[in-house]
């Protein structure tokens, strides 16, 4: 398989060194939860600096709901069913808009688009009742799934959104799809299943045609047309037409879910003896602790960072992390020294 969209020339390459980076690498901020809630999880991040993610209550009975952070400041966005109904943030572009799911007032969730904080629904594919945006590229495409009515049965089915026009992407002749990464040229990652359901399949999407990349699940791809995700065990890459195994932590199971133009890779891993996982980086084909560049006073402090959900052009990494002291569960954003 090779991607036929052009290589983005990088104006902006990703500001983190090529040697070995040590501890102390990084600047840690904990993105508090919105008024109300006990947890936050750190999702997506553009390249101005903007975290997007959700905030919630656990078993606690608050607020739930999708939240922006600006220099760290936590904002609930507004959910399609009115105040104190559910709401999640998926994906954020550099013109801010925020994409999702909300509740609606009928009560299944809805794709969801926010621009300046007002939500819109995006509503489902033919017949369907709920559906969730993934992503968002910077010209405002969406990508996610839906439920779909095929032959008087429900499936779910990848998603493109262009303002509130829907489009089935299809699949590769199973039930199943779901879209989760779109680049600026309107190439799409997902995964699928194939006739029968045997199996789920890494698939890209583009120019009108479906591209069965190999056993597992694509998870983001970048303007050069590098595909991440996992082979189904380990993370994978995918690149000009080569699926490459990026390894692990030292346990069995890992997975990519960013990369950002400059081939900066991240995502999680678990560690030797299976027992837990953190969150990682692959430099140089390496797989590197994400907790090993925190400096002293942040891994004092007792926070562990649990995975690596986003990258962005400026090297600036978005997950979630605990807090093993107080207990805390926070998103959390990683920006290199010098930035």
């Amino acid at each position: 398989m090779r991607l036929v969209a052009p290589l983005l020339l990088m104006a902006a390459a990703c500001a983190v060194a090529t040697g070995a980076l040590a501890a102390g690498s990084y600047r840690f901020t904990a993105l508090a939860p919105i008024t109300g809630a006990s947890q936050s999880f750190g999702v997506a991040l553009n390249d101005l600096g903007v975290a997007a993610g959700t905030s919630d209550s656990g078993e606690g009975g608050g607020p739930n709901g999708a939240t922006v952070w600006l220099r760290g400041v936590p904002t609930a966005l507004l959910s399609l069913g009115g105040p104190g109904a559910y709401s999640s943030a998926q994906g954020i572009n550099n013109l801010g808009q925020v994409v999702g799911d909300s509740t609606t007032t009928e009560g299944p969730g809805h794709a969801t688009r926010w621009t300046g904080g007002t939500p819109v629904d995006l509503g489902t594919l033919g017949g369907g009742h709920y559906s969730i945006a993934l992503a968002i590229n910077h010209r405002g495409q969406v990508v996610g799934y839906s439920d779909v009515l095929v032959g008087g049965l429900s499936t779910t089915h990848a998603a493109l959104w262009q303002g509130t026009t829907v489009t089935d992407l299809g699949t590769l002749g199973g039930s199943y799809s779901s879209a989760r990464s779109i680049n600026r040229w309107g190439q799409v990652v997902g995964s699928s299943t194939g006739p029968g359901n045997a199996s789920v399949r890494a698939v890209l999407w583009q120019a009108g045609s479906l591209t069965d990349l190999g056993s597992g699940y694509a998870l983001c791809i970048n303007d050069a047309g590098q595909v991440v995700g996992t082979d189904g065990q380990v993370a994978t890459l995918w690149s000009d037409g080569v699926q490459t195994s990026l390894g692990t932590l030292g346990g069995s199971l890992s997975s990519a879910a960013g990369i950002n133009n400059a081939g900066l890779i991240v995502g999680n891993s678990l560690l030797a003896g299976d027992v837990t996982g953190h969150a990682a980086m692959w430099q140089g084909g390496v797989a590197v602790d994400l907790n090993t560049l925190l400096d002293d006073a942040t891994r004092a402090a007792g926070w562990v960072l649990l995975d690596a959900n986003g990258v962005n052009e400026r090297g600036a990494i978005i997950g979630t992390a605990y807090n093993s002291v107080t207990g805390e569960q926070r998103g959390y954003v990683l920006r290199p020294l010098g930035n």
